[in-house]
């Protein structure tokens, strides 16, 4: 019986230092197991703020791409309008300074131009916008100068003589709007 109890206090031991050493293998694979789990987490939370930070980033770049665009658009009206502008300028320099060979009129291509001009500022917002005193005291010039030319031709002037310098004022008004 002895050698019972012996044996029954050997396991006891054996069984209760098992335990012992069993609880402190449970509680530390529990700590690195939730560490592994809070690490988890935590690349989880890294990872989607990443992901939030790339989409913001690309949005970002979407709209600053956008926005050069329509600034690329708007300046190369804004040359396009300035360069249809000074064809008129030209052709009024031409008309004030140069004697015409073959008793020429550039009076008509003046006038021409002139419409080719305002359709292209009405056609772009912010240009129509920064110039819409000046297109529009354009087109009252362009009609007077279309309605005397009409009343002209009906009593057989084939040369005319107009003051082309509120024209040219307006046109260089127009100009220095484009270019601020």
């Amino acid at each position: 019986m002895e050698i019972t109890r012996i044996i029954l206090d050997i396991c006891i031991l054996l069984l209760g230092g098992y335990y012992i050493l069993y609880k402190s293998y449970m509680k530390e694979k529990g700590k690195n197991l939730a560490t592994k789990e809070d690490i988890q987490e935590i690349t989880d939370k890294m990872e989607s703020v990443k992901i939030e930070y790339l989409r913001q980033m690309e949005d970002y770049k979407k709209e600053i791409n956008l926005k050069y665009e329509i600034e690329s658009f708007l300046i190369d009206s804004k040359k396009e309008a300035y360069m249809k502008a000074q064809d008129i300028k030209l052709e009024i320099l031409k008309r004030k300074h140069i004697v015409l060979k073959n008793g020429e009129d550039n009076m008509v291509n003046i006038l021409n131009k002139v419409p080719e001009l305002m359709f292209f500022i009405e056609s772009h917002t912010r240009l129509k916008e920064s110039t819409i005193n000046l297109v529009k005291r354009l087109k009252e010039e362009h009609i007077k100068f279309l309605v005397e030319i009409d009343r002209l031709t009906k009593i057989g002037a084939t040369k005319y003589t107009f003051n082309i310098d509120e024209l040219e004022k307006i046109i260089e008004g127009i100009q220095k709007k484009i270019t601020e």
